[in-house]
């Protein structure tokens, strides 16, 4: 009898001092605009509570292109910037180039 009033005294001390609380947090919808299918997509998907993608804007149109070359990471890799010296002439396209250079670096 006497374990058994330890045992409930122990359980009550227990759950009077037992102070963290939760409490359930709801992610902020309001953030999500109405005014697109996507955007109407991503606020249910956020009301029920469900990971939503954020999406990344592309700057501009050459960013959407799939054939272009990546990185590791994914991200799009930028074209290297060639010295005027370097540039030959034995195809068309570094003969513009070269002379756009020229033209624009005044060399000779």
């Amino acid at each position: 009898m006497i374990k058994i009033f330890y045992i409930i005294s122990f359980l009550m001390i227990f759950t009077f001092f037992y102070t963290n609380s939760f409490a359930e947090t709801k992610p902020d919808c309001s953030k999500y605009s109405t005014k697109t299918y996507l955007g109407l997509l991503d606020k249910i998907r956020c009301k029920k509570g469900l990971p939503v993608e954020e999406r990344i804007k592309p700057k501009k149109f050459g960013d959407l292109n799939p054939l272009r070359s990546k990185n590791k990471s994914g991200e799009i890799s930028q074209k290297k910037i060639i010295p005027c010296h370097e540039l030959s002439t034995k195809n068309f396209v570094d003969l513009i180039a070269k002379l756009k250079c020229e033209k624009k670096f005044g060399y000779k």
